[in-house]
């Protein structure tokens, strides 16, 4: 994969900054505005937008609300493709609870509610 086109690359780069733009103001009150503009991101290149989603989303458990009521605009293709990022991030190896043994790590316990 390092033959990466600069078109593919440039692409991508146009849609994870899209989808910050639209992740930064999204909230519960304008929903449907803002899910409407991620929809129309996703539709171009769901793959990026949804990796992007994902990682705020574990980052940021108060967007899981917003987020959710938002992918109501997304198409089929667009929750195939969360589907694939959601188990791909579980599948990354990375520790499943947090140093002291007993409890689950904050991007599960985020992915999880999500």
């Amino acid at each position: 994969c390092t033959n990466v086109k600069p078109a593919f690359a440039a692409a991508k780069a146009v849609a994870e900054h899209e989808t910050q733009k639209v992740m930064r103001r999204l909230s519960k009150d304008n929903v449907k505005e803002f899910g409407r503009k991620l929809g129309k991101v996703a539709h171009g290149n769901p793959l990026a937008v949804m990796q992007a989603i994902v990682v705020q989303i574990e980052a940021y458990t108060n967007m899981i609300s917003p987020v959710c009521d938002a992918f109501k605009y997304l198409t089929a293709l667009g929750y195939d493709v969360l589907t694939f990022v959601v188990i791909e991030k579980l599948a990354e190896g990375r520790e499943k609870l947090k140093d002291d043994g007993q409890n689950v790590s904050l991007w599960l316990s985020a992915l999880a509610t999500f």
